[in-house]
């Protein structure tokens, strides 16, 4: 686990926490890379069927602590995305996530993100991130 944050806004609570991914992630994986709706805005190389994600989870797990760092955002009762940090084609760091549909505007994403930035900060002055024109949620 690296970190965890608890905020209660508006009656909702949210308690989340990073860590690194498992084997036991995959249903979690297939259903952010087999959904039509989440995939419109990851940039990858297509959707997913189960051994696609499964592949794709098994690759992440491998690299994770060399040139990207991947964390499973996990709400104490099941994952509910993932955020990587990477190099991008200039080394500069870049930030990519995804997070299940059911678990859309839950903040998740918010909370995730700022949870990787506390423990990201010493790595990088900087880090980089972009996102889908149409994604207006993750553009706020």
């Amino acid at each position: 686990m690296i970190k965890t944050i608890t905020e209660k806004w508006e009656g909702f609570s949210i308690n989340i926490f990073l860590r690194q991914p498992q084997k036991n992630d995959l249903d979690c994986f297939y259903e952010i890379f087999s959904d039509e709706e989440t995939h419109q805005f990851i940039i990858d190389e297509g959707i997913q069927d189960f051994e696609g994600s499964k592949v794709k989870l098994e690759k992440l797990i491998e690299i994770n602590g060399s040139s990207k760092r991947v964390y499973v955002i996990d709400d104490n009762e099941k994952p509910v995305g993932f955020v990587v940090v990477h190099l991008d084609e200039t080394d500069s760091p870049f930030i990519s996530y995804a997070i299940r549909r059911s678990s859309w505007g839950q903040g998740f994403a918010t909370y995730a993100l700022t949870l990787l930035v506390i423990e990201e900060k010493s790595n990088f002055k900087f880090l980089k991130a972009a996102t889908h024109i149409e994604n207006i949620a993750s553009q706020r």
